[in-house]
């Protein structure tokens, strides 16, 4: 047994006394028992509230010897270390409180003290109870009984979500945490968390599938007639327990080591992806958001360490495709540091010399490498980069499309090729929408062309002409392409009205 599970059960003990025998069938003593025996109540298909109020089960435990003196032993070892207490003296009192336990599930089983009912009669159960020291105790034993010939988790879940149906009045606040507590150890379980979902294609699948049922997705979550979770992700609100015990299997299997998908880095990543966007859908008093983006930042990790980035790059030949997966891998993971450390990448990329020679090839269009650079540039300024990274970035990009179009004379062809004022601004116009210019020198260089063509006298009668359309309609043209260029309506109005 390791020291991390020690101190987990030495942290879970110090939540509840451990001083009398009631305060084994508490929360704190029902997880340490849990945690303990997980492949027990795997097997028997049983919660630690079950197994505490099922005498023949308390007896299979105590038959074995070895497992019940595991049980002491460990939980002793971890308190020892953590009261400065000797372990021997703390097995003893724990036995104690063992036998304690076992006697009076015997001495209830004995006297008939759980009633074995159907499930319509557990409203009216619980209203008898309410008032009682050990109401909780008998409602338990009875949920047991109750539960206790069901052949499958799913099986199990349903009786349960049947009984909620009968928990109001006088008595239904009692029934329902009862309720809520036996279904927050199963959702616990990590096998009996995945039999309720279903079998999945991958990890990943069935990690979407929680969250599905977590946000009650029923577009997404695939139900299966018969499948208990259908109505559970409906309940899940009014569940706290349930609800918390989701939200924590959630972050597990975030924190988990196993791969989303197998088949590759990019569709892990694109699944990683929906992952944290239903997180963030998710975040709330369950899920906190301290918990979830410290399970997605660890995560993400693994996406941008040397191996996985160089594993990314390689798929791509030219350095704008490699910039291309860095932009992608970007918006894919989560943490400050991971995007830090795609952007450090992007940039060295985006400053070596094999990049500048990839844009100054004559063989391609000028307009095509113009409109490469302001897709990049387009990408760095819509990155989720820190700001200086994404400023840095843009402006290569910018800088290497206002020395191409300076280098090819792109705007004297413009003013040589073009007869007056409302053409050159049609061509730029044309130009802007098919996405050739960067933001930045060479989107401001545009900008103050058509500031001047549109200053120029006449140029509103010529624009209306050109386009053959009705004034106001010219003018509300003009204006919104105007708008997608850089400049207000206000703008447009002065412009035109010099």
């Amino acid at each position: 047994m390791s020291d991390k599970l020690h101190v987990e059960i030495a942290q879970i003990a110090q939540q509840g006394s451990c001083n009398k025998v009631e305060d084994l069938f508490a929360a704190p003593a029902k997880r340490i028992l849990a945690r303990l025996l997980p492949d027990f109540l795997v097997k028997h298909k049983l919660t630690a509230t079950e197994l505490l109020h099922r005498a023949e089960m308390l007896h299979r435990v105590e038959s074995t010897g070895t497992m019940l003196q595991f049980v002491v032993q460990q939980v002793a070892v971890a308190r020892a270390s953590s009261e400065n207490r000797a372990v021997q003296e703390i097995i003893r009192e724990f036995n104690k409180l063992i036998d304690g336990v076992i006697e009076k599930v015997h001495a209830a089983k004995r006297a008939g003290l759980f009633p074995e009912i159907p499930a319509d009669k557990f409203g009216t159960l619980a209203r008898t109870l309410a008032q009682k020291p050990d109401g909780l105790f008998i409602l338990n034993g009875a949920l047991a009984l109750h539960l206790r010939d069901a052949k499958t988790w799913n099986e199990k879940a349903l009786r349960l979500l049947s009984l909620l149906q009968a928990g109001t009045g006088e008595g239904g606040a009692m029934l329902c945490g009862a309720v809520d507590t036996i279904f927050g150890e199963i959702l616990a379980t990590p096998a009996a968390l995945t039999d309720l979902i279903g079998a999945r294609n991958t990890f990943g699948d069935s990690l979407l599938a929680l969250l599905h049922y977590f946000l009650n997705m029923k577009e997404q979550a695939q139900y299966a007639d018969g499948d208990a979770m259908t109505e559970l992700a409906r309940r899940l609100p009014s569940l706290p327990l349930s609800r918390a015990a989701m939200a924590a299997q959630i972050v597990d299997r975030i924190y988990s080591l196993e791969r989303l998908r197998e088949d590759s880095l990019d569709s892990e990543m694109r699944m990683f992806r929906e992952v944290a966007k239903l997180v963030g859908r998710g975040i709330g008093d369950a899920l906190t958001s301290e918990d979830a983006i410290a399970a997605l930042e660890l995560r993400s990790k693994r996406f941008v360490t040397s191996e996985s980035v160089m594993t990314g790059l390689a798929n791509s030949v030219l350095p704008d495709e490699k910039l291309d997966w860095l932009f992608f891998a970007e918006d894919c993971v989560i943490g400050e540091r991971n995007k830090q450390i795609l952007a450090e990448n992007a940039v060295r990329i985006a400053m070596a010399d094999s990049f500048k020679t990839r844009f100054q090839i004559s063989s391609l269009p000028l307009s095509r490498r113009l409109q490469r650079l302001a897709v990049l540039n387009q990408a760095a300024n819509c990155s989720g980069f820190h700001e200086n990274d994404r400023k840095q970035l843009a402006a290569i990009f910018d800088s290497m499309a206002f020395d191409l179009a300076t280098q090819s004379k792109l705007f004297e062809v413009i003013e040589a090729r073009t007869p007056n004022p409302v053409d050159k601004a049609l061509t730029l116009l044309k130009l802007h929408e098919a996405g050739t210019f960067t933001e930045g020198r060479l989107g401001q260089k545009v900008r103050d062309l058509m500031i001047g063509y549109m200053a120029t006298p006449g140029f509103l009668t010529g624009y209306i002409k050109r386009v053959k359309a009705d004034p106001a309609g010219a003018v509300g043209e003009l204006t919104e392409r105007m708008q997608r260029i850089g400049l207000t309506a206000g703008d447009v109005r002065e412009l035109l009205a010099a």
